[in-house]
């Protein structure tokens, strides 16, 4: 099928009857390893729970916007004592605390000082066997300015006054962000307690909860602290992305494209069909976590959004089952990242999102190949019609002295060069080497104005 005639395809024809009322479930089984985790899909998915606590305790991450919006559907679905509901209620609108409960009696226990970095409220709670028994939430600054040391730093004392134990499950509550931290703080704490997550975004549903992939950011690089720690489960509930702002739908719609541009051309045209008509953003010059112009439809609502989540999901949950640790084909998963990251980096993680990054990184990263003759000629401009169509800014000229430091501090280099995300053409991604020497040459254009 010629490049034309994929963007403008009808993809209602390629996906099955609308099917939102149901759960999907996706198995995760990673090469080599015993252990295997379920994805759940849908609006019974916080069901899932249940079966997962199994009474075991757990402690809650979230950040102030999510929390605001939907942390009581969680307390809901945690099916807590009937007095912790009551008493989480009466902590109210809260920003950037921390709520622990005591974990072994009805007695309120009262915080010293030094026992958290944090404003801390204690809350007492039954210890009736019957209902679950939630340790702690810790609520963040929203944004990804909080993936940072201070806030680790914070979730360990978080769970030292909590008392969280080896046998305890965190529960990552947020975007992507909260998922790479929370994820991160249960890795190493303890040497590794398990997690589950249930993402809120769309860049969390379709891409950074699942893998294993969790960290923090330093100022000299972003992710550059972390380790492979797979979650225990990925709850995946659409109603949430109903709340979620344009700006912020279009980092996960980023990733999806991303993803049908490796290893799956007919995705395209459905995300398309899906979301083609958002809004546009408001102005550049607002801070990312204030721009929050709605969608004019509910996401949940639209006809294949679970059908669409799945088939994303499938592409990354099928490569990272063959290559948990990047050694091989979990490299595709780069594509767009390496200059994408770079620009969020020398952006101070403010100035671009997430999926604006990415966007920039694969328009970039394509242009370059297709003029070296490493892509089909088309493929480019495929690219970046696709992306225009669903709102995004076509790609400045690249001006790689501007980004190069970020770029060689990047967790693709290698001794010998740097390891970049090429595509032979729509669906099909390959990795393609560059010896050290030869970087500079490789990313020169002819026209290096400032981005």
């Amino acid at each position: 099928m010629k490049l034309d005639d994929i963007l403008n395809t009808d993809s209602k024809a390629a996906v099955s009857p609308s099917i939102n009322a149901q759960s999907m479930l996706l198995d995760m089984r990673i090469k080599g390893q015993d252990q295997h985790y379920e994805i759940h899909i849908g609006d019974n998915a916080l069901g899932q729970l249940q079966t997962l606590l199994k009474g075991r305790r757990c402690a809650i991450v979230s950040d102030d916007t999510v929390w605001a919006l939907h942390g009581k559907t969680l307390c809901q679905a945690l099916q807590l004592h009937p007095e912790a509901y009551e008493q989480i209620e009466n902590w109210g609108q809260v920003h950037n605390e921390t709520l622990c409960l005591s974990p072994t009696s009805n007695e309120c226990l009262t915080p010293t000082s030094t026992e958290c970095l944090s404003p801390t409220s204690i809350l007492c709670q039954s210890s009736d066997t019957n209902f679950n028994k939630l340790l702690s939430i810790s609520v963040l600054p929203n944004g990804e300015g909080s993936k940072n040391l201070e806030q680790l730093t914070r979730l360990y004392s978080d769970f030292v006054r909590a008392g969280l134990t080896r046998r305890d499950l965190v529960i990552a509550f947020g975007g992507g962000v909260i998922g790479d931290l929370a994820g991160y703080a249960a890795a190493s704490w303890l040497r590794g307690v398990s997690f589950v997550q249930i993402p809120t975004s769309l860049l969390a549903m379709v891409d950074s909860s699942i893998g294993g992939k969790v960290a923090i950011d330093l100022p000299e690089g972003k992710n550059l602290v972390g380790a492979f720690h797979q979650p225990k489960a990925v709850l995946i509930h659409p109603q949430f992305l109903d709340t979620l702002p344009v700006r912020q739908l279009r980092d996960g719609i980023a990733e999806m494209v991303k993803a049908a541009m490796i290893r799956d051309e007919e995705l395209l045209p459905m995300i398309l069909n899906q979301f083609r008509d958002l809004p546009q953003n408001q102005s550049k010059d607002s801070p990312a976590k204030h721009n929050r112009s709605q969608p004019t439809q509910q996401i949940s609502a639209l006809p294949e959004i679970n059908a669409l989540l799945k088939r994303a999901l499938s592409i990354k949950k099928n490569v990272v089952e063959a290559d948990e640790k990047e050694t091989g084909d979990r490299k595709l998963l780069n594509f767009g990242h390496t200059l994408g990251h770079a620009a969020e980096s020398r952006g101070g993680y403010s100035a671009l999102t997430h999926g604006e990054g990415v966007a920039l990184g694969m328009q970039w990263i394509t242009r370059l190949s297709e003029q070296k003759g490493l892509s089909e000629p088309g493929t480019s401009a495929y690219l970046e019609s696709a992306l225009a169509q669903l709102g995004f800014e076509t790609a400045p000229p690249l001006d790689f002295p501007a980004l190069k430091d970020w770029v060689l501090r990047d967790k693709k280099m290698t001794e010998s060069g740097l390891e970049v995300i090429l595509i032979r053409k729509p669906g099909e991604g390959y990795v393609y080497p560059i010896a050290s020497k030869d970087v500079d040459a490789f990313f020169k254009v002819n026209t290096p104005d400032l981005i």
